[in-house]
């Protein structure tokens, strides 16, 4: 199958490096675009927080490199320690 975006690489390493970790994952948020993501990212976390939780992360593209971000708690905690 032939990609679509240079794009869809760069997705597929974010999904495996959350998903291969062993932990069971109940919500994922994604975004692609011009945007702030992680903020666009953290809220849509946020709506998701009604259906429980114990930790949260975030994966994003920073200079051609995944850096990914994981706190236990609420969504707040998450935000806090992406404003460090």
């Amino acid at each position: 199958m032939k990609k679509i975006a240079k794009y869809d690489n760069i997705c597929e390493k974010v999904a495996v490096k959350l998903l291969l970790g062993g932990n069971f994952m109940c919500g994922i948020v994604g975004y692609i675009g011009s945007s702030n993501a992680i903020d666009i990212i953290l809220n849509g976390l946020e709506t998701l927080e009604y259906r429980g939780y114990d930790s949260s992360g975030i994966a994003f593209l920073d200079n051609n490199k995944i850096d990914v971000v994981k706190t236990v708690g609420r969504i707040s905690n998450l935000r806090e320690k992406l404003e460090k």
